[in-house]
């Protein structure tokens, strides 16, 4: 299963698998976001602008604490002038299910795009396949 994630105010949008969303989820509310009283968005739903801001800012919270590349993909000459980085580790299975896993490296762009589209109200539909974004 798939969701289609839409800006209500701009149309802008992306997709995302199923699990895409639970570890986004997941992650805002590692980095503080609560979700409105009553709300359960695990299967979508409507992010009122309080709401979106609120993810949008805990997942910006979140981005300094995820890799932007690992070191295992590095030349020996890249290796020696990242060592001294702190977030570049080996890279860790994905099978893990950690968010700052999954939206490292070039999973990154995916949450940078979401950031964006959260930036503002927004909804979150099911939708029937996963073609990327859009």
């Amino acid at each position: 299963m798939a969701y289609e994630l839409t800006n209500t105010t701009t149309g802008k949008g992306i997709r995302m698998l199923h699990r895409e969303w639970e570890l986004l989820l997941d992650l805002a509310e590692r980095y503080g976001w609560r979700p409105a009283k009553g709300r359960d968005y695990a299967r979508g739903g409507r992010f009122f602008h309080m709401d979106a801001v609120g993810m949008s800012a805990a997942l910006a919270r979140a981005l300094p604490d995820i890799p932007l590349f690992y070191i295992d993909g590095l030349t020996e000459e890249e290796r020696s002038r990242a060592a001294p980085l702190r977030e570049l580790e080996a890279s860790p299975g994905y099978e893990q299910g950690d968010p700052l896993v999954y939206f490292s490296g070039p999973g990154r762009v995916t949450l940078e795009h979401f950031i964006r589209i959260a930036s503002g109200p927004f909804e979150v539909r099911p939708s029937s396949g996963f073609s990327g974004k859009f």
